[in-house]
């Protein structure tokens, strides 16, 4: 698993954020309390400009780790802009 996240980070680093994301997903199907995946798989989806598919794994890192601060911050954030569209 941590060899997943891992690539995750590197492939974030080196602008392929689809792979990323997959490689967050694969870290996820592996341990499912993997709130750093889940919140990597949301910046990689900002990045790819879906802000919806980011929404939802910000939101899911806040459930498995409600402590996340700048995750939640990030959750309002985008639901105030959304709601805006």
């Amino acid at each position: 698993m941590p060899a997943w996240n891992q690539r995750a980070i590197a492939c974030f680093e080196l602008d392929l954020f689809e792979d990323a994301a997959n490689d967050c997903q694969q870290t996820l199907e592996l341990n499912a309390y993997h709130f750093a995946a889940a919140a990597g798989m949301a910046h990689c989806y900002l990045e790819l400009n879906d802000a919806f598919a980011a929404l939802e794994c910000f939101r899911r890192a806040l459930r498995i780790n409600p402590d996340l601060e700048g995750i939640r911050a990030q959750v309002a954030y985008l639901q105030r802009t959304l709601e805006g569209k």
